[in-house]
């Protein structure tokens, strides 16, 4: 009905994400992940290494291993980490070219959204297209879209898209 269930209270959060086991991951702008319990008890805190240099998380998604996928809004590099926060992986990043030049692997511009399908492939929203990368971040594929800014699977395994003015 809309009406608030309570509230949690996390200093610079930038985003949330919520686990298959319905944990809560909230990361701040302090380089941390905040795991908190469905009812939002405070669980505990995955600690980034600096030595990652993932400077600011803007989006995370997390996929049904538990793994996090962080986009550093920096640099729009994908991080993916497991569960305690330690590098597995690390993908994409800000393309200097553009259009056709650009390296499919790399983001242009914005990244607006994220999503994880079952067999653990993550997708990534832009303005004019969805970029599909492995498991392990290697590029697969894309598919152009008009404004998709936010993107989600059901149960089936099906992408729904918010690509303005449709879904």
């Amino acid at each position: 009905n809309g009406e608030s269930l309570g509230k949690i209270q996390i200093n610079y959060a930038s985003d949330l994400a919520i686990g298959l086991d319905g944990k809560i991951y909230v990361p701040t702008r302090r380089g941390e992940i905040q795991v908190l319990s469905a009812e939002g008890a405070k669980l505990n805190t995955i600690q980034i290494s600096k030595d990652l240099n993932l400077d600011y998380i803007e989006r995370l998604v997390v996929d049904g291993k538990g793994n996090l996928f962080a986009l550093d809004g920096k640099n729009l590099a994908v991080f993916k980490l497991s569960p305690d926060g330690k590098l597995l992986t690390r993908f994409g990043g800000r393309s200097t070219e553009f259009g056709d030049k650009a390296p499919k692997a790399m983001f242009q511009g914005r990244v607006y959204d994220m999503a994880v399908d079952s067999q653990g492939r993550f997708y990534a929203s832009q303005v004019s297209r969805i970029s599909i990368f492995d498991e392990n971040g290697n590029y697969l594929n894309d598919f152009k879209t008009t404004q998709a800014f936010g993107m989600a699977f059901n149960d089936a395994d099906e992408l729904f898209v918010a690509s303005r003015p449709f879904v």
